[in-house]
């Protein structure tokens, strides 16, 4: 009698958690409206630096520089993949190296630097997007994928630059693909939006404080 293969047990657990996210939609919360409150009303002491090394245990964050500043920070012990100005038009080379991590969780980031590449070109951008997240599926089977939104940015930015307004197209189309495509979209701008003293000067990124409400 063949002697049978022993049952990867990360494997199995990553399974477990992927099939639990894919329950409730890919949320961990059962109040969205009522987390997002509780988020804006946080001060620096309900930070708690080991929940978020618990909460992304596993977990590979993929972007550009406004990701880039949680590893500035020193937020998370987890894997932040990330080079300024890179965008989702291009061969990302960082892939492989986050395939090589093997995570559990893929919290996906783009669209900053998007807008100067499409324009308005919205089903070239979700096209590129949906071919990025069908490479870590078949890479990382067990994986729960995030598409995170687009942040917004200033009025003052955006009245310099207004491709910046695409970004609004970009998340709303992405938003609508994700199910096709086996991922779960997250949208965090609610944390910046009233607040231009959550930016840096450049209108364009957040400033250190608003990542503890995003890894939230």
């Amino acid at each position: 009698r063949a002697q049978e293969a022993p049952v990867d047990l990360n494997a199995e657990l990553k399974r477990q958690r992927k099939e639990e996210r894919k329950a409730k939609n890919g949320l961990l919360v059962d109040d969205l409206e009522a987390e997002k409150q509780k988020i804006l009303s946080m001060t620096d002491a309900d930070w708690n630096a080991a929940d978020f090394v618990r909460w992304f245990e596993n977990a590979a964050i993929v972007g550009d520089s406004i990701i880039r500043q949680v590893r500035l920070f020193h937020f998370l012990d987890a894997p932040v993949f990330a080079e300024g100005g890179i965008h989702i038009s291009v061969e990302l080379s960082l892939l492989d190296e986050v395939e090589a991590a093997k995570p559990s969780v893929v919290f996906l980031c783009f669209g900053m630097n998007d807008v100067g590449v499409f324009e308005d070109r919205v089903d070239r951008y979700v096209g590129r997007y949906t071919n990025v997240i069908r490479r870590l599926q078949a890479s990382l089977p067990e994986a729960v994928i995030y598409v995170c939104a687009a942040l917004p940015v200033t009025p003052e930015r955006l009245a310099e630059e207004p491709k910046y307004g695409y970004l609004d197209l970009y998340n709303r189309e992405m938003e609508k693909a994700c199910p096709g495509a086996g991922a779960y979209f997250v949208d965090s701008s609610f944390i910046l939006e009233g607040h231009p003293e959550r930016y840096n000067v450049d209108g364009r990124h957040p400033r250190e404080e608003y990542y503890p409400m995003w890894l939230t």
